[in-house]
């Protein structure tokens, strides 16, 4: 994993370059990525941050590179599950708060009791 405290700004952004521009067009390259957990890696680095800002850019371009001409990259995204919601301060800050939906299977965002109380309960 990354440190804890990133040596730079911008360190995420650069460290997840490499992987990213290691996959263009390198069979070999996503096929060992794959078994290291990178595509999973990316996934988790898609992320806004203002302290790497461009690290997100580059997980995309990663998993674009990832997923050309590997259906196993391509298989393994599209199987994959949402689990859970997550509570961020944004969210928090703007009262509202994201919940899966487990029937479906999709998120709902909702607000949150404070924000209803502030709003006299309208949804």
């Amino acid at each position: 994993g990354f440190p804890r405290d990133a040596p730079y700004e911008g360190y995420r952004g650069d460290v997840v370059s490499v992987l990213a521009n290691g996959a263009f067009r390198r069979p070999r390259v996503v096929s060992e990525l794959v078994v290291r957990g990178g595509v999973e890696l990316l996934l988790a680095q898609t992320n806004l941050d203002d302290r790497s800002p461009l690290a997100r850019e580059w997980a995309l371009w990663g998993l674009r590179n990832m997923c050309e001409g590997s259906e196993e990259v391509q298989k393994r995204i599209a199987g994959l599950e949402l689990q859970t919601a997550v509570e961020t301060p944004e969210l928090q800050k703007l009262g509202l708060r994201l919940e899966l939906d487990k029937a479906t299977g999709k998120m709902k965002v909702s607000k949150t009791k404070e924000a209803m109380d502030l709003m006299g309960n309208q949804p």
